[in-house]
């Protein structure tokens, strides 16, 4: 079949070009011709701006005058990310586009929080929910997310007119199902995200032999600044004689090899790969300590239900942690990998059983 994919495959973020590999090669490993559709809304592009001039305009002197000193600060180490970055689309993702004019068996629209409400005034995308004019005999969610669920009317009744869209629903969070189920949608299917839909064989395909970081050390994830105490880290990883690597989500300034701002995907998954222990703030920091068999331990400011759902089906819901824990104080039990394995390979199954059904 050939099937196009519609999420956020081209942002300067490792989970959601990760996932996007992922999901189109898992497709065409199970013989399909999967592309991604050639759609990215400009208020997303926005993100990714080395310069926002509404922005600096909408600043008094001082204001301005601060950007413009916070832009040529950060401008270098931007760029650099920004080229990382690149080098992964135009290894994996780039060949594989289409245009939006092309005609479709399925469209898969995710994973990722394609589901959100945006920030900006934008609200829900309808795009993303299969409201559009693309053309295919059929539209299928696979892992959709929309973070927060619904805190009102409003919010509760777009949302049921939107995913009235689609013909066959998975999405990757068990209180979204709920949600989904009470609103009156049937047989919506919990899916695992797509970085676990490859196996670490499949992973280690893309990852270099050669390792960024040559001694043991400990992997901070620092997506969420503020769940983890940097002091707390440095002493946890001691204990265990690591050194700490820290990795950044934007480039806030030039890097060093202990505080990298700027890797691509590449990179990540470089440094997920060879670590001793990962801390992380982050789901597909979590997503691929789980793949890789890492020890690790958690902690998010927002969006903790995608987290703990995961954790809770692998028997592992003491690695989430609250906010500022005492790392050195906690309590956990050792990690059971053939049980984790095991259950990830069962809900790869059920994954893959709902991809091959949809046709």
């Amino acid at each position: 079949m050939k099937i196009g994919i519609v999420t956020y495959y081209s942002s300067h973020n490792y989970g959601a070009m990760l996932q996007a590999f992922a999901l189109r090669k898992i497709l065409q490993d199970l013989g399909h011709e999967a592309t991604f559709i050639d759609y990215w809304p400009q208020h997303q592009k926005n993100i990714y701006r080395l310069f926002a001039w509404e922005d600096f305009w909408r600043r008094d002197i001082r204001g301005r005058i601060r950007y413009l000193k916070t832009f040529a600060k950060t401008l270098i180490p931007k760029l650099m990310r920004r080229k990382n970055f690149s080098h992964f689309y135009h290894d994996q993702i780039r060949p594989y586009e289409s245009s939006q004019k092309e005609e479709y068996d399925v469209i898969v629209y995710g994973s990722d929080q394609i589901w959100r409400k945006q920030g900006w005034g934008y609200g829900y995308n309808p795009v993303y929910f299969g409201k559009n004019d693309f053309k295919a005999k059929k539209h299928i969610s696979y892992a959709a997310s929309m973070g927060a669920l619904p805190d009102n009317a409003g919010d509760t009744e777009t949302i049921r007119n939107l995913v009235k869209h689609i013909d066959k629903i998975s999405v990757r969070e068990a209180d979204l199902q709920q949600f989904l189920n009470e609103m009156g949608f049937k047989d919506v299917e919990h899916t695992i995200d797509p970085t676990f839909l490859l196996s670490k064989e499949d992973w280690k395909s893309v990852i270099s032999k050669e390792r960024i970081i040559a001694e043991p050390y400990l992997l901070f994830y620092d997506l969420q600044g503020g769940a983890f105490d940097s002091k707390e880290i440095s002493e946890f990883a001691k204990t265990r004689g690591l050194r700490v690597i820290r990795i950044n989500g934007f480039a806030p300034y030039m890097p060093t090899q202990e505080d990298r701002t700027t890797d691509g995907p590449y990179e990540f998954l470089n440094l997920v790969f060879y670590s001793d222990y990962v801390v992380t703030s982050s789901f597909h920091g979590l997503a691929f300590s789980l793949i890789f068999q890492k020890e690790f331990l958690t902690s998010l400011l927002t969006n903790r239900s995608r987290v703990k759902s995961i954790l809770e089906s692998l028997g592992l819901s003491d690695r989430l942690l609250a906010n500022h824990s005492s790392l050195i104080e906690v309590q956990i039990k050792e990690i059971d990998w053939s049980f984790v394995k095991r259950t990830l390979d069962e809900q790869r199954k059920e994954a893959v059983d709902f991809l091959n059904m949809v046709k």
